[in-house]
């Protein structure tokens, strides 16, 4: 490769108007294409990468932008970068918030099921987490943020990314979520929003994991002593993780393992983890509450072959409904 083209594909991965995301997957595609010279290999990492976000799995650190703000010298004439809002947003709560001449403003774009101009979506990060309702604008992020990137390469190869999105499947997986606390979405305003919005209601199955319209699915529902040792394990995983980071973060910010963490820096690993964990430590109650009431109706039998011979009041038609709240695990 001439030396032109070395310093093209260097730039890619250390430019600073982009977000981590964007820097990682051209990285990682290229050592693919080095390593198996294989642009099949490169096309399925770029598709399962992408499937996370429509799953919700990514995680959110890799999708701030940081970029610089000038503030009173944008022009009247057109809206201001999304950064400039973000920044106007925090004067108006803070006076003394005002940006430095030049500083780097983080925000990231929320979806919205109205549309809506690119800066009326853009927003704080802490905002964004801090409300469970919101997730990231995965077709912007897709295709204005990471496919370009990777165009300007594989074009060279002949590769045509955007064709590989377009045929990679959309569908999204159900998240796992406490079916007692419905996400208030805004109305949807079109036939695709709905159907975009009918997926985003779906569930998990809270032992399983597989698709159901309840708390759990059926399988596990008659499952009875599998599924309440599954459940406990569940509850004990989550209770240790939110356990093991905040004794991480006190150590790092000085103070006892019984005190509230109040650090929210964004450049840290652990902020984003901790908040993850204890987002999904919030599911506890309903798990316990769940195991609980399958061993005080299930009626099992005394032998140990674990038969169900009584009936249990749970009642998989009326507990736990999709018509419930929701809460989505970030």
């Amino acid at each position: 490769m001439c030396s032109h083209g070395q310093k093209t594909l260097c730039i890619e991965t250390v430019r600073r108007d982009g977000v981590l995301a964007q820097r990682k997957m051209v990285e990682n595609c290229l050592k693919i294409l080095f390593r198996t010279q294989d642009l099949s290999e490169v096309k399925d990492y770029c598709c399962r990468s992408w499937t996370k976000l429509f799953e919700n799995k990514a995680p959110v650190h890799d999708f701030i932008f940081a970029k610089e703000v000038r503030m009173g010298t944008y022009s009247d004439k057109g809206p201001p970068p999304p950064g400039v809002v973000v920044a106007a947003r925090r004067m108006v709560l803070d006076p003394n918030g005002e940006p430095q001449y030049g500083d780097r403003i983080p925000y990231v774009i929320a979806r919205s099921t109205s549309g809506g101009r690119l800066v009326d979506r853009a927003m704080d990060p802490l905002e964004f987490m801090n409300n469970n309702q919101l997730r990231l604008d995965v077709t912007y992020y897709i295709t204005r943020v990471l496919i370009p990137p990777l165009e300007r390469i594989f074009n060279l190869v002949g590769a045509d990314v955007k064709q590989w999105y377009n045929e990679m499947p959309k569908t999204v997986i159900p998240e796992q979520v406490s079916p007692r606390k419905l996400k208030a979405a805004p109305p949807p305003t079109n036939t695709d929003d709905a159907i975009i919005g009918g997926h985003f209601m779906s569930t998990q199955c809270l032992s399983c994991g597989e698709s159901a319209s309840q708390s759990i699915c059926e399988s596990c529902y008659f499952s009875t002593q599998e599924t309440i040792a599954d459940l406990n394990f569940r509850i004990r995983i989550k209770e240790d993780r939110v356990m093991n980071i905040h004794r991480i973060c006190a150590s790092c910010a000085g103070s006892a393992p019984s005190e509230p963490i109040h650090c929210e820096s964004l450049d840290c690993q652990w902020f984003y983890a901790r908040r993850k964990a204890e987002a999904r430590l919030e599911l506890v109650p309903l798990l316990a509450e769940l195991s609980e009431e399958m061993e005080m109706d299930a009626d099992v039998d005394k032998d140990g072959e674990g038969t169900v011979t009584g009936v249990l009041n749970l009642g998989y038609e009326s507990p736990y409904s999709s018509e419930d709240d929701m809460y989505a695990s970030s």
